[in-house]
């Protein structure tokens, strides 16, 4: 039987904010308990993409600001040392060190995923996320 699947145009979405949360424009948002945090090591966050804008909840509650997180291929720092990500580990996952920040590996099961190894440049990683 055919359906009428509703679809939404774009890459962009909302997410409420963590109470005491300041997520900066272009940096990893994750989210912490279904709600949105700059990207920080943690073994349960999840993430949902970049932020297209700075937004401040420091003062506030659990959802009381929104931030609009974007999903697409973004060019981030890489770790250093034994998790420094090189062309060898394009295709591969990365993991989320903090909102500005890849790694190579999981740190024993206490990083996200931020997404998958697109390109190396330099000290810059493409992940698409």
């Amino acid at each position: 039987m055919e359906r009428n699947t509703e679809s939404r145009e774009g890459q962009s979405f909302q997410h409420d904010m963590a109470a005491g949360a300041k997520i900066w424009l272009g940096h990893l948002v994750v989210l912490d308990a279904g709600y949105a945090k700059p990207g920080f090591e943690s073994s349960t966050a999840v993430t949902v993409g970049v932020a297209k804008d700075s937004q401040d909840n420091t003062n506030g509650v659990d959802g009381d600001e929104q931030i609009t997180a974007k999903v697409g291929t973004w060019k981030f720092d890489s770790a250093s040392a034994a998790d420094q990500i090189t062309r060898a580990d394009v295709g591969k996952l990365c993991f989320v060190l903090n909102s500005t920040t890849v790694a190579k590996t999981d740190g024993g099961g206490t990083r996200c995923v931020a997404g998958k190894i697109r390109a190396v440049e330099g000290n810059g990683v493409w992940i698409a996320i």
